[in-house]
């Protein structure tokens, strides 16, 4: 769970940097339709990028935020097993200490029945 956390995470940030390549890569495009046209970039078409690097960047924070909340459900689930080993390890101890008081005592009775 921990390894899976760490490569959760690591997927995330590679996500997070691809979708901000793509948002470039889209304004590029935007820039040169808009230069193409003859159109100034003022108005309306400023307006329309700004709102491609917005949501871009929305969108890249929302890649990074599912990224860390994923990571976080398998640390969580490491630390739950941790914590089921430790409980298993100590009622295997409480067990074995029964076992062999409860040994001891059928010992005991048989000796003393003889």
């Amino acid at each position: 769970n921990e390894q899976d956390a760490i490569a959760t995470k690591n997927k995330a940030q590679y996500d997070e940097n691809m979708h901000r390549d793509r948002v470039k890569r889209l304004l590029s495009e935007q820039r040169a339709v808009i230069g193409k046209s003859g159109v100034q970039m003022e108005g309306s078409p400023m307006l329309a990028m700004l709102d491609t690097v917005e949501q871009g960047e929305l969108d890249a924070l929302a890649i990074r935020y599912g990224g860390e909340v994923d990571a976080n459900k398998y640390r969580n689930a490491a630390t739950i097993s941790r914590l089921e080993g430790k409980a298993a390890l100590k009622k295997s101890k409480y067990e074995a200490g029964s076992t062999l008081l409860s040994g001891a005592t059928k010992s005991y009775s048989t000796y003393k029945g003889l």
